[in-house]
């Protein structure tokens, strides 16, 4: 649209609403609203101003204002003469900062949504009326409690700052504000809100908060948004939708109400001593409900930690020598050493620990257990043996452990597992297990198989294991290198081709299947063979030094893609 006539309006004195919106506009002739002395709402959306019309200056009784999807980058002063004005909308402008001395002070209703507005200012008095203020959508980094930067008018009762950049709210930064009743925080950088940011005094009315969308650590100052203990603590209304990423498991994100169950509310301590523990004022002795963080560590126990419910107690600590440590605390359920040299003493130096649940030694020089070793952990649930320099795990290395869940072996030094190990890998509650990596060598073949081989013929077994794909092992048969999967006997196209039978046709399940044969007759392609006891049959007489070979009731010939000589 062309400019508009200067004269446009006469003689409308009594139009009391305006409309021109989505007109390319990108001026206004300075006296083009002069004749409507009575104008109560302007509509000014969609157009191309760059800066607010002189010509508003004229509009005393105004009480409504839309400038949305404009390209205003700044304020001047011509708002703050509209006396009358109560409603203003400038969202989706070029706005970067704001001064509350632009605005009139009748203004109750402000919206700028969506502009980059990264710094408001604000002085006493100024829109003293203004009631609900919109900010979503900009750029704010933070809320101040002081001073007149990033502080909000007092008058305030319903303040939007959603999807900003908010990442710290300092404390008491809305005490001044006496009539809030509602603050809206979600899609903000904030890993931790405290209560104190938040919270009303005494006498005045109970403040609801939106907090979803945050990424929120699991900290003691959280907790609070569960369980708030007063009116003076805000209650959240979405904390249901509300996550929070573990500070510990960097991966694990859970809602607010698992991570209070579960008691994953974490809070950092140096000396801690539990909720009804006596000892710990006695001066000498050991105190086991007493938790001293070792020397270069790092250490959190649970929020509501107590002797009767112990909760959570980690203890990490990253390239430290254990031999150095002062003791590791007695009630640790989680014990994180990765890159810890531990390669001369080994997981005996630990000491028992009767509520570890997890313990993490990846990437560690650790080059062996004992049988002993990890019997000191009896309620152990995970173990995290990725990357170290472990060659062999012992006999019944793992039988004081049937609460396993999860065991790490990838990326080490195996060559073979015992079948001590293997039995008891299978009758514990074990569900995970990695194995893979370059730098386990596994032995496999196609006419003598390992005992590992054996065992991961059973489909229960390769549920658990999560890199399957990735186990590599040096085939007998030509000396090199190969992917686990190909050599098994029960998929086509394999490096052990077929499985069939001289007088009838053999089809093995996963769980029922003769095992790969012994005897080799000949350098043939095709080799005959007797067959093995299943995997199971082997678990059951894991103890034995040696396995009697049992009568097969066919003959199997395995095709290899052996070439003769």
């Amino acid at each position: 649209m062309a400019d508009l006539p200067e004269r446009l309006f006469e003689g409308m004195s009594q139009l009391y609403s305006l409309i021109i919106k989505n007109a390319d506009l990108e001026q206004i002739p300075p006296t083009l609203f002069r004749p409507l002395s009575n104008l109560m709402a302007l509509d000014l959306t969609g157009n191309k101003l760059r800066i607010e019309p002189q010509a508003l200056g004229s509009l005393t009784n105004l009480i409504q204002l839309d400038m949305s999807n404009n390209s205003i980058p700044f304020l001047a002063n011509t708002l703050a003469s509209l006396h009358h004005l109560k409603i203003l909308e400038m969202d989706h402008n070029e706005l970067t900062n704001i001064d509350f001395r632009r605005f009139p002070p009748s203004l109750t209703d402000l919206s700028l949504r969506h502009n980059s507005i990264n710094t408001i200012h604000f002085i006493n008095e100024s829109v003293s009326q203004l009631r609900r203020l919109d900010l979503s959508g900009n750029a704010l980094e933070n809320v101040a409690s002081t001073g007149t930067v990033n502080v909000f008018p007092h008058s305030i009762r319903l303040l939007d700052i959603s999807f900003n950049r908010i990442s710290y709210i300092t404390d008491n930064a809305f005490a001044h504000l006496q009539k809030l009743t509602t603050i809206d925080i979600r899609n903000n950088h904030l890993t931790e809100i405290k209560e104190t940011a938040l919270r009303a005094k005494a006498n005045e009315q109970r403040r609801q908060v939106f907090v979803s969308g945050n990424p929120l650590k699991c900290s003691c100052s959280i907790q609070w948004m569960i369980h708030p203990e007063n009116k003076e603590i805000p209650l959240v209304m979405d904390a249901s939708q509300a996550t929070c990423t573990s500070l510990v498991h960097l991966d694990a994100n859970m809602s607010l109400s698992e991570a209070y169950s579960s008691q994953q509310f974490l809070c950092k301590y140096q000396s801690e001593c539990l909720e009804g523990c006596e000892c710990c004022l006695r001066p000498l002795g050991e105190c086991r409900c007493q938790s001293t963080c070792p020397p270069g560590c790092t250490c959190w126990r649970s929020a509501s930690a107590s002797l009767r419910v112990p909760g959570e107690n980690v203890v990490s600590c990253h390239r430290v020598r254990i031999d150095r440590l002062t003791p590791i605390p007695t009630m640790v359920t989680e014990l994180h050493f990765p890159d810890v040299r531990m390669d001369a003493i080994g997981i005996d130096a630990i000491g028992r620990r009767d509520h570890l649940v997890l313990l993490n030694v990846s990437n560690s020089r650790i080059s062996g257990l004992t049988q002993e070793a990890l019997s000191q952990f009896p309620r152990l649930q995970t173990l995290d043996m990725s990357n170290t320099h472990i060659e062999a795990l012992p006999h019944n290395a793992l039988r004081s452990n049937p609460a396993l869940t999860t065991l790490y072996l990838h990326d080490n030094k195996l060559k073979n597992i015992d079948l001590s190990v293997l039995s008891t890998l299978s009758s514990t509650s074990l569900k995970h297990l990695t194995l893979g990596g370059n730098r386990n060598q596994f032995t496999c073949s196609c006419t003598v198989p390992s005992d590992m081989q054996i065992w991961l013929l059973s489909s229960d077994t390769r549920k658990k294991i999560s890199d399957f794909d990735d186990i590599q092992c040096k085939f007998d048969e030509t000396n090199t290198m190969v992917y686990l999967y190909e050599i098994d006997p029960l998929q086509n196209g394999t490096l052990c081709v077929s499985m069939s039978t001289t007088s009838s046709t053999v089809s093995p399940t996963l769980d029922q299947t003769p095992s790969i044969g012994v005897s080799q007759s000949s350098r043939k392609a095709s080799v005959t063979t007797k067959p093995f006891p299943t995997a199971a049959t082997i678990l059951t007489h894991s103890s034995e030094a040696t396995l009697e070979e049992e009568e097969p009731p066919t003959d199997i010939i395995l095709s290899t893609r052996v070439t003769s000589s």
